[in-house]
């Protein structure tokens, strides 16, 4: 019970300090400004970046034999990379998750998908995996890591600043 007067007390409080500042004419403005031109710059850069990979992906997927194997259907080479079914289709939806990641305003999703890009890539030329006994190209490391960077740089690149402006209207009373 206490606390809910608390509550209702602190609700009160607030209340009357809202009256107060429109009483006053207290006005709060929070504008978010970007360097629009950095901004589309970056992100013009990070999609195309990531447009490599699923561009290469889907040139992958066309030159699969589909008929009858499936997923087990033979490796095709595409850009000098090897790829098995499911390695083109990984590569293609990576394309896709960096699209996304490149078209969206936000820094956090092309610091995040790129910094994916970076550390699998990284793994693909150190480890040099072997997927359905077709071993992974450092070509595919490569690609992974450069498509990483460039999403990185666009990631710092796009800023936002965030400014709160308080106007003071006299006439309010």
């Amino acid at each position: 019970m206490a606390r809910h007067l608390l509550r209702e007390r602190e609700s009160d409080t607030r209340e009357e300090i809202d009256d107060q500042r429109r009483d006053v004419g207290l006005v709060d403005k929070v504008t978010t400004k970007d360097a629009s031109a950095l901004n589309v710059l970056a992100r013009v850069l990070a999609l195309v970046a990531a447009a490599v990979p699923t561009i290469v992906g889907l040139l992958a997927l066309a030159k699969i034999d589909w008929s009858g194997n499936g997923f087990d259907a033979p490796a095709v080479t595409v850009a000098d990379i090897r790829f098995t079914p499911w390695v083109a289709v990984a590569v293609l939806a990576a394309g896709v998750i960096g699209l996304i990641a490149a078209a969206t305003r936000d820094r956090a999703s092309k610091l995040v998908v790129g910094a994916l890009y970076a550390i699998a890539g990284f793994v693909i030329v150190v480890a040099n995996p072997t997927v359905q006994h077709v071993v992974l190209s450092d070509r595919l490391g490569w690609m992974a890591i450069v498509v990483g960077a460039v999403m990185i740089v666009a990631g710092l690149l796009a800023a936002q600043r965030t400014v709160v402006r308080r106007e003071v209207r006299t006439s309010a009373v």
